[in-house]
């Protein structure tokens, strides 16, 4: 059953020649009513859900859709995108040589909006590296990657623009997460717990280090320049980790502390799913077998070649390395603790006779 944007009670239509309403009904920012103002050709056509916006001459965020057989949930996905009240931005869907009618699809929708265009691999080049050859097509001083299957409140975007304009220290902008199903339905709410805007890499990367969880963050507004400059996603399990971590080197993550994220939890996600090693180190790396290094340990290992390979200061460097190293520790030891806790309330519980 597809699930339908028109009925979840977040999603209005936003459109018409005068500007949006800002968040909860409130005016634009000064930010979201220049960039309103800075759009060419005048009026949109309103014809609800298939009107046509003419995109601003020079937009401001690039917003990437990475997608392999994504059928089920793309129009969905691209309906979000396309309802935000912040317009200002190009669409690009770019799709990993799928072999159901995701093509099609993307195909339609470029049609209909002058602002969306898609890009076609003729062979799978495997996930990491659909994300990271849109970042290579964006020419925005912002990006924003969007799964197929997730959905994006209608001020998504709109408010994390605010918020990076708020903070021009940080680096990325992101909303709270929801949790939901295949079908749309709430299944939780999720706070990555990764605000922070201090001025110190040290505390930033400890911060990271002890509160990193879904890579949430990851689907953020994000400044295109510090993202170049990250080792993007590599095809291997939990790069994500890895390059967030190096953003958070060169500045703060600021978070919109609204539930705009609704990412989607099915079997075949590789975030969220059940694929096994083999399935998900497909999905990484077409062809290739699974690595004998745990995922984690790799990305620790991967993270402190970054610091040490960053642009900090000598000195600076051995500061954060040291922080960044003592915080997995006390992430590693809290674990164990946490873990053995539960085993001893286990066994603490009373016993039922069957």
């Amino acid at each position: 059953m597809r699930h339908h944007l028109a009925d979840d009670p977040w999603y209005t239509i936003v459109g018409g020649s005068s500007p949006p309403d800002g968040p909860k009904g409130g005016s634009l920012g000064a930010h979201d009513q220049a960039q309103w103002e800075s759009r060419v050709d005048g009026p949109v056509e309103n014809e609800e859900e298939d009107r046509v916006l003419t995109p601003a001459a020079e937009p401001v965020l690039t917003i990437g859709v990475p997608v392999y057989n994504g059928e089920r949930f793309l129009a969905d996905a691209l309906e979000s995108l396309l309802a935000q009240d912040f317009t200002d931005f190009r669409l690009i869907v770019s799709d990993n040589a799928s072999t159901d009618t995701t093509g099609q699809i993307a195909a339609s929708f470029a049609a209909r909006d002058p602002r969306v265009s898609v890009v076609t691999h003729e062979v799978n080049i495997g996930g990491p590296g659909n994300f990271t050859s849109l970042v290579a097509l964006a020419t925005t001083p912002f990006f924003k990657w969007a799964a197929a299957d997730d959905l994006c409140a209608p001020t998504f975007v709109s408010r994390c623009m605010q918020a990076l304009d708020e903070h021009p220290e940080a680096v990325l902008a992101y909303p709270r997460t929801v949790l939901i199903d295949e079908h749309g339905t709430p299944i939780a709410d999720y706070d990555d717990q990764l605000h922070t805007v201090d001025p110190d890499p040290v505390v930033r990367i400890r911060h990271y280090a002890l509160r990193r969880g879904l890579s949430n963050p990851a689907f953020a507004v994000i400044r295109t320049e510090p993202l170049r400059r990250t080792s993007l996603m590599q095809p291997k399990v939990s790069s994500d980790i890895t390059m967030l971590a190096e953003l958070i080197l060169q500045g703060g993550f600021v978070n919109v502390d609204e539930p705009l994220f609704y990412r989607r939890k099915v079997s075949t996600s590789a975030g969220l799913g059940t694929l096994n090693r083999t399935q998900l180190q497909h999905w990484y790396r077409p062809g290739s077998r699974p690595s004998l290094v745990s995922p984690m340990l790799r990305a620790s290992w991967d993270i402190e070649r970054s610091i040490a390979r960053s642009d900090l200061p000598p000195a600076a460097r051995l500061r954060v390395g040291a922080a960044y190293a003592a915080a997995r520790t006390e992430r590693r030891l809290r674990t164990r603790a946490s873990l053995a806790r539960r085993r001893i309330r286990t066994r603490l519980q009373p016993h039922t006779a069957p």
